[in-house]
C-alpha cells in the first residue's frame, strides 16, 4: 500500500522539480532528524513544500541507497540530482553543507529517491477555527464551497492546504477523493450527516443559514453547490 510523506524542499529545488529538471531527491537519514528514508519505497507518494507553502505531488519510482554522496554522484551523475550546480566537487559540498548530512552520511548512508511529478493541483483554502478543529478530530470530512470558477478546476487527487483563518502559518493538507455536485445547500445536507459537514452542534437550518450568509443566493443558483470530500495526508 502506498505511502503519503511529507517533505520540506528550498525554493530552487522545487523549481527544478516542477520544471522536471530535478528527478532525483537526495536525503540522508540522520540522528537529529530521525527520519528513515530507506522507508520510501516504489509507489510511495511525496508532497514537497516550499517556503511560499506551495505543494508539488510526486511519485517515488525507486528508492536507491549509496555508501556515500561521492558514490551516489558519481553512479547517477549531477544532471538530475542537483539543482544548485552540475559540477560534482561543487556537489559534494553542496551536499554536505545540509545539516548533520556529514555525520548521518558516515552513519546511514545516503539516499537517491527517484520521483516523478503528478500533475494534480493544490488549492488553498481558509477555515474557521472551529471548523478546522473538526477535521483534526476526524468528525468534517467534506467542504462545502460555491461551485464558482475557481472550484471548477478540482479534480480528485487533487490537494488541498487548509490553513487556520487566523493564523495563515498553521495548516494541513487533504487529499480529494471525492466529489459532489448539488443545485441547492439543501440538497446536499439531506445526503450527509451534520458532523461530517461542519458540527454535531449545528443544525440542518443553521449549516443553510450560514453557507446563505457567506454566499448569496443569485450565485447558488448560477453555480450550484460542491461537496468536497476528502482524507487527511
Amino acid at each position: 500500500m502506498e505511502k503519503i510523506i511529507n517533505l520540506d524542499i528550498n525554493d530552487q529545488a522545487f523549481k527544478a522539480i516542477k520544471n522536471g529538471i530535478k528527478k532525483v531527491e537526495i536525503r540522508v537519514t540522520t540522528n537529529k532528524e530521525k527520519k528513515d528514508y530507506g522507508n520510501i519505497n516504489s509507489g510511495d507518494i511525496i508532497i514537497f513544500s516550499n517556503s511560499k507553502n506551495e505543494r508539488l505531488r510526486c511519485k517515488v519510482i525507486e528508492n536507491i541507497w549509496y555508501k556515500n554522496e561521492k558514490e551516489l554522484l558519481m553512479v547517477e551523475g549531477t544532471k538530475y540530482t542537483l539543482s544548485s550546480t552540475k559540477d560534482f566537487q561543487t556537489g559534494v559540498k553542496s551536499i554536505n553543507s545540509f545539516k548533520n548530512y556529514t555525520q548521518g552520511i558516515k552513519e546511514n548512508g545516503i539516499y537517491a529517491i527517484h520521483i516523478k511529478s503528478i500533475e494534480v493541483n493544490n488549492f488553498d483554502m481558509k477555515l474557521k477555527k472551529e471548523y478546522y478543529n473538526s477535521v483534526i478530530k476526524g468528525t468534517k470530512r467534506i467542504e462545502l464551497r460555491l461551485n464558482d470558477e475557481k472550484r471548477q478546476k478540482i479534480k480528485i487527487n487533487d490537494t488541498i492546504t487548509f490553513h487556520l483563518f487566523d493564523d495563515y502559518n498553521k495548516f494541513f493538507t487533504v487529499k480529494v477523493v471525492g466529489l459532489s455536485y448539488y443545485k441547492s445547500i439543501q440538497d446536499l445536507i439531506n445526503d450527509y450527516k451534520i458532523e461530517n459537514l461542519i458540527s454535531n452542534n449545528i443544525t440542518s437550518e443553521e449549516l443553510t443559514n450560514i453557507f446563505n450568509s457567506i454566499y448569496k443566493l443569485e450565485d447558488q443558483e448560477k453555480y450550484g453547490i460542491l461537496g468536497i470530500s476528502f482524507v487527511i495526508i
